[in-house]
């Protein structure tokens, strides 16, 4: 379950989308259009309408809620009276706080109970090239390496076949030939050698 955001597929002609969660100010609700931001426009408090084209069909829609960290929602002063809007809006933005790094929490590669890393069916993209002998390795260096390695395996073979050719033909140039026959002056039934 998210609490801070919402997937949805596009279909080619929706534009109108509900906001499945509470934020504190319209600007911290964003909109995500095939990964890319889009603007949009606030039709109520609960829904809002995409500028341009319809996301077209399978392009994913992400509505989500960004709250700042870096600025409190309510500032206290001294002698100031304590209402409950402000103590609200405050426990709200930690609570949407707490709520958004659930969320991430939730993307992040994981450990399962065995100490194994799980990436759960998603990609991984920025990793360097490998180092150590279990290093993970990326497609485009596994390839490389793929490609290098074949190119080293043909490059043996035509070695091979070359030193097999070689070793044949000097096989053929100094073969024995056998005979039962006996030249002139030997006796039949003896086996001869010509070398």
């Amino acid at each position: 379950m998210s609490y801070s955001r919402e997937t949805i597929p596009g279909d080619g002609t929706t534009k109108l989308f509900s906001i499945p969660f509470q934020y504190l100010k319209k600007a911290h609700v964003k909109v995500y259009v095939g990964g890319e931001p889009r603007a949009f426009s606030f039709n109520s408090p609960n829904q809002i309408v995409l500028n341009g084209p319809a996301p077209s069909v399978g392009e994913l829609v992400l509505i989500r809620r960004e709250t700042p960290i870096n600025v409190r929602a309510v500032d206290f002063v001294d002698a100031s009276s304590l209402e409950e809007k402000n103590l609200d809006t405050q426990a709200d933005q930690l609570l949407y706080i707490a709520q958004e790094t659930e969320d991430k929490t939730g993307d992040l590669i994981q450990t399962d109970e065995n100490g194994v890393y799980q990436a759960r069916d998603r990609r991984i993209a920025n990793l360097s090239d490998p180092v150590d002998n279990q290093d993970a390795v990326t497609k485009a260096w596994a390839e490389t390496s793929m490609s290098s390695e074949l190119a080293r395996a043909i490059q043996a073979r035509i070695e091979a076949e070359a030193v097999a050719e070689e070793t044949a033909n000097e096989a053929l140039n100094n073969r024995i030939t056998v005979s039962q026959n006996a030249p002139s002056g030997g006796v039949d039934g003896d086996i001869w050698f010509r070398v």
